[in-house]
C-alpha cells in the first residue's frame, strides 16, 4: 500500500485603480450621469487545498480532496463621490473608504412585531412644543407592524437609526470530495459549501409591505392578520405600516453545503467482451444537486452572485430566481478498438 498528501497553500492581494461609477451630472449638459473612474479597491485573501490517498492497494484506491478560501474586498479610495452607492432607490448597502464591500447598512428589527396598540403610544414622544404625540415611523402603524429599534433615542425613526446589519459576502467558502474505485467500480462525490455570508429574501420583504390587487403567494395566510400572534406582519394595501422597510428582519443566514454531484462509473471486465471489435463497455449514472443543507428560508441560498458591482443589485440579494435544478443522466459508453 501506498499513501499520499499533496496540497497547495497561498496568499493574495490585488489592487484595482480604475474603479467606475455612474456619476450624476447638471442636466443643462444635456446628460444626467456620466462614467467615471471614481477611486479604487483591494482584494486580499487566502487559498487552500489538499489532496490525501486514504487507501491505495491493486484493486482499491481511495482519495480524499479539499478546498478552503477566503477573500476580504475593501474600498480603499473614492473620489466626489456619495457614499451611499446602493441597492435601487431605498439603499441596501453603504460603502465609505476601508470599508469591507458588500456590508449591508439598514434598520435594526426588535425582533418581534407591535404587539397592541397601547405599546405603540406609549413608545411615542412627545413635542414639546405642541404637547402632541410625534409620529414614531408611521402614522398608520397598528399591531402586527415591524418594530424597528430608536438607536439613536431621539423617540422616532430616522435614517440616523440605520447601522451595519452584516456582509453579503462569506467569512470562506470552498469545497471537498471523495473518489472510490473498486476494480471496475467507481464513485465520486462533490460537495460545496459557504459559511457566514447574510442574504437579503426580497420576495419576503416585499410581501410583508404591500398586498394591493397583485397575486401574492400564500405566505399571506401566516400573517397577524389572519394570525394574530404571528411572527409574519400584517397584510396592508399601499405600503401603510411600512413593514417593507430594508431590515435586518428579511437578512438570513446563508451558510450551506450542497452535494452538487454524484457520479457513479462501471466498466465491465474485458474478459468478458471477448475478442470481438470492443475494447470497453461502461455504464455511468450522474447527479448534480442532490441536497443542500442551510437555515436559509428561501428557494436556495446561492446564486444572483454574478454581479461584477462592488454594493449594487443582486449582490446577496434574492429575487427568488429559479433554484438550481436537480438533474439525473444515465449513460452506456463503447469504447471500439
Amino acid at each position: 500500500m501506498d499513501y499520499g498528501k499533496r496540497g497547495s497553500f497561498g496568499l493574495y492581494k490585488k489592487k484595482v485603480d480604475n474603479l467606475l461609477f455612474d456619476q450624476p451630472i447638471p442636466t443643462s449638459s444635456s446628460f444626467s450621469q456620466v462614467t467615471q473612474n471614481v477611486g479604487s479597491i483591494s482584494n486580499k485573501g487566502i487559498e487552500f487545498d489538499v489532496t490525501v490517498d486514504l487507501y491505495r492497494s491493486k484493486d482499491i484506491t481511495w482519495d480524499f480532496e479539499f478546498n478552503i478560501s477566503k477573500n476580504i474586498g475593501v474600498l480603499e479610495k473614492v473620489n466626489d463621490v456619495d457614499e451611499y452607492f446602493g441597492g435601487w432607490a431605498n439603499g441596501y448597502f453603504k460603502i465609505n473608504e476601508g470599508d469591507r464591500l458588500g456590508q449591508f447598512y439598514g434598520y435594526k428589527d426588535a425582533g418581534r412585531l407591535f404587539q397592541n396598540m397601547e405599546e405603540i403610544i406609549a413608545i411615542r414622544s412627545i413635542d414639546p412644543k405642541t404637547g402632541l404625540q410625534k409620529k414614531y415611523r408611521d402614522d398608520y402603524e397598528r399591531p402586527g407592524d415591524v418594530y424597528i429599534m430608536d438607536l439613536d433615542g431621539d423617540g422616532e425613526i430616522t435614517v440616523d437609526d440605520r447601522t451595519n446589519l452584516g456582509n453579503a459576502n462569506p467569512d470562506f467558502f470552498g469545497g471537498f470530495g471523495s473518489t472510490f474505485t473498486w476494480k471496475g467500480f467507481r464513485i465520486n462525490a462533490t460537495f460545496n459549501y459557504s459559511y457566514g455570508n447574510k442574504r437579503l429574501w426580497e420576495d419576503e420583504k416585499s410581501k410583508a409591505g404591500d398586498i394591493n390587487v397583485f397575486n401574492r403567494s400564500n405566505r399571506v395566510l401566516e400573517s397577524w392578520t389572519m394570525n394574530p400572534g404571528s411572527d409574519f406582519p400584517r397584510v396592508t394595501y399601499y405600503g401603510r405600516g411600512g413593514n417593507n422597510i430594508f431590515c435586518d428582519r428579511y437578512l438570513h443566514d446563508a451558510s450551506f453545503l450542497r452535494l452538487s454531484s454524484l457520479n457513479l462509473n462501471y466498466r465491465l471486465p474485458k474478459r468478458l467482451l471477448g475478442n470481438g471489435i470492443l475494447d470497453a463497455i461502461e455504464f455511468t449514472f450522474q447527479a448534480s444537486n442532490l441536497f443542500t443543507l442551510t437555515s436559509y428560508p428561501g428557494m436556495d441560498p446561492q446564486g444572483n452572485f454574478s454581479t461584477s458591482n462592488i454594493a449594487l443589485y443582486g449582490m446577496g440579494v434574492d429575487y427568488s430566481t429559479y433554484p438550481q435544478a436537480k438533474t439525473f443522466n444515465m449513460g452506456i459508453k463503447f469504447t471500439f478498438k
